[in-house]
């Protein structure tokens, strides 16, 4: 009675797991993905290599695909996109001290990041084509512009997590 009850189970076990696949959830025809041009429609003269840099990074970590060079045969998809601007502003306040004309000061900001992409197949086919913005906070330091710097960096990766998660999940 026990052994039927052992193998009964056994068998519910292995049948519940048959469905399970390891693995991403990407689109099976979509492997091996390239950056391609990414523009820069701001001010800010270096937001276009972050953002490749950031994308490709992105790729390796997550994962779910193989990152090529745009020339390489096999290439399944190619992703491009324009930077179309940026923009931030004080999010935190810090009281100064009272003998101050000014009441209170910018602790720290916020950066906002946009970004228009879209990833098509090498003969022209569109996948997707999305609009996305995403954000990162950066403090008031000695040096605000390269703390402005870093925070257009962080926000350039925080939106190529969701561009990358978009393409392997939005199937």
């Amino acid at each position: 009675m026990k052994n039927k009850l052992v193998i009964s189970l056994l068998i519910i076990f292995f049948v519940s797991c048959t469905g399970y696949q390891v693995g991403s959830i990407s689109h099976p025809q979509v492997q091996k993905v390239a950056i391609g041009k990414i523009k820069n429609e701001t001010d800010e003269p270096r937001l276009a290599i972050f953002m490749m840099e950031k994308l490709k990074e992105r790729i390796l970590q997550d994962g779910s695909f193989e990152l090529v060079n745009k020339g390489d045969a096999g290439v399944d998809a190619i992703l491009t996109g324009t930077l179309t601007h940026f923009d931030y502003r004080a999010r935190g306040l810090r009281r100064k001290n009272e003998q101050s004309d000014e009441r209170y000061r910018a602790d720290f900001y916020e950066m906002r990041l946009f970004f228009d992409y879209e990833i098509k197949t090498p003969a022209g086919l569109v996948i997707q084509q999305e609009k996305k913005s995403d954000y990162a906070h950066f403090g008031e330091a000695i040096d605000t512009a390269v703390e402005r710097r870093d925070g257009l960096e962080r926000a350039s990766y925080n939106l190529s997590m969701k561009v990358i998660s978009h393409l392997a999940e939005a199937w």
